[in-house]
């Protein structure tokens, strides 16, 4: 079953491809992006999520932006590892259910870059205070709302898709307002804040080096700054990945259901390949993090040699016992 053809049921245009049967046959340029591309991406990024999990579970200080991390990995994770088995298994014994949890992981997954980068704009801000804001009960309690919130729009959005009676019209609303709610606001938010973000950056280091007494540069304000970055760099690959390929959909529906009218028309096989186009660079954002975190974060890679000196301490300490063991049993059988 060609999974990126069957996602289109997404929005409204399913309920009319459906009916004519035109779902069984999707385009050989589908197929390839899927298995050469979406694929092979997704298993890498499945085990480069897991790594950054075990790596980031190393840390036991805790801080607010280390800890929407390792959600960011656990959602990312659930996104690709139920597009990975969509997409290789055969027949999808309930496609609903996993277009819910496909949407679901997606929207945390924009839902959490933005609330990381808040936690960053805050620490550079207000960095006396930024612990007493961020507590972690407070920060808890964040998370499970906004899962509240994607999980309730993704659900009014699958009951709309299930309910096949529903007019056309009102069918593509929800879906807009889904989008709209779910993507294209967080989205924007996320620009402003990185905007701001960048803004106070630049405005203390001018100030620094402006300032006749320097300050003292420590790893731990070093680590925080390569952290910044790092983040920096999740928000732009989902600006990259989410906000054309949403507006594409929403424009692409209202031009199939006949809501809008535009002058230039896409069929369905353009439609579909441009979709799987935007599912690949949604999958590339949701397996590059790990790239981020090695190559900015110094706490990142700090916590994984960290874990690798741990493994090789318990190799030494087994190895040691073994042989220890070994030649207990020597001495006792020459006895």
């Amino acid at each position: 079953m060609n999974f990126t053809g069957f996602t289109e049921s997404a929005s409204v245009r399913s309920a009319t491809a459906s009916g004519h049967g035109s779902m069984k046959t999707d385009p050989p340029e589908i197929y390839f992006i899927e298995k050469a591309g979406i694929v092979p991406t997704a298993l890498v990024g499945l085990l480069g999520n897991l790594l950054a999990l075990v790596v980031w579970m190393a840390e036991t200080r805790y801080n607010a932006t280390t800890f929407l991390l390792k959600c960011l990995c656990v959602w990312d994770n659930v996104f690709l590892l139920t597009f990975v088995i969509a997409i290789l298994s055969s027949n999808v014994a309930y496609p609903y259910a996993v277009i819910f949890v496909l949407g679901v992981s997606q929207m945390l997954s924009v839902h959490i870059t933005l609330s990381a980068t808040v936690t960053r704009l805050l620490a550079v801000t207000r960095p006396l205070h930024v612990r007493d804001i961020l507590t972690p009960r407070r920060v808890y309690v964040i998370h499970a709302g906004v899962f509240v919130w994607c999980t309730a729009l993704e659900s009014i959005n699958t009951v709309a898709l299930v309910k096949t009676q529903l007019p056309l019209r009102l069918r593509w609303k929800i879906f807009v307002s889904r989008q709209t709610l779910g993507f294209i606001l967080p989205i924007v938010a996320l620009l402003i804040i990185n905007v701001c973000l960048l803004i106070f950056l630049r405005k203390l280091r001018a100030v620094s080096r402006a300032s006749l007494q320097r300050r003292p540069s420590s790893a731990a304000v070093s680590a925080d700054r390569r952290l910044n970055i790092a983040v920096f760099c999740i928000s732009v690959c989902t600006f990259i990945a989410y906000p054309v390929g949403i507006l594409f959909q929403v424009l692409a529906d209202g031009i199939y259901g006949g809501m809008i009218y535009f002058p230039l028309y896409c069929n369905r096989r353009c439609t579909l390949i441009v979709d799987s186009v935007f599912y690949l660079m949604q999958t590339l954002n949701s397996s590059v993090n790990i790239i981020f975190y090695l190559v900015f974060s110094t706490q990142f890679r700090n916590l994984l040699l960290r874990r690798v000196e741990r493994v090789r301490g318990l190799r030494r300490s087994l190895s040691t016992s073994s042989s220890f063991t070994s030649s207990k049993k020597t001495g006792v059988s020459s006895v």
